[in-house]
């Protein structure tokens, strides 16, 4: 049986901390995620037999998207209380999902707006 001391485990914690940071990067994360596009599609065709989003999804995303749900203030910022103490400012990220579900064949969210940068 190993033992381990409490410096250890903290130094474990501040690699597993430096990891997360490292993939919660807005360009590490754009980046992997770009990266890992084509095994999304793969995967969604597996499912689905396509590999493009569902035209009625899209649809339905479309709606949600013009209804500026991602705008309503109280529901969002209970979000980003969330995520803002793990440093992910999700403002960083809506470019990137805009591109993600039009590549996957959606242009919906061209018009995504979220929470506090929205126009009226």
């Amino acid at each position: 049986t190993e033992i381990v001391t409490a410096a250890e485990i903290g130094e474990l914690n501040d690699t597993a901390a430096e990891k997360l940071n490292e993939v919660l990067d807005p360009t590490n994360f754009v980046h992997e995620t770009i990266e890992y596009l084509p095994k999304t599609r793969k995967k969604l065709e597996e499912l689905s037999g396509s590999d493009t989003i569902n035209p009625v999804c899209c649809k339905s995303l479309s709606q949600v998207i013009a209804d500026k749900c991602a705008c309503e203030e109280k529901p969002m910022s209970f979000v980003i209380s969330k995520l803002e103490p793990a440093g992910f400012n999700i403002q960083n990220y809506v470019a990137l999902t805009k591109a993600i579900i039009d590549k996957l064949g959606c242009t919906a969210a061209q018009d995504l707006e979220v929470y506090p940068a929205c126009t009226t």
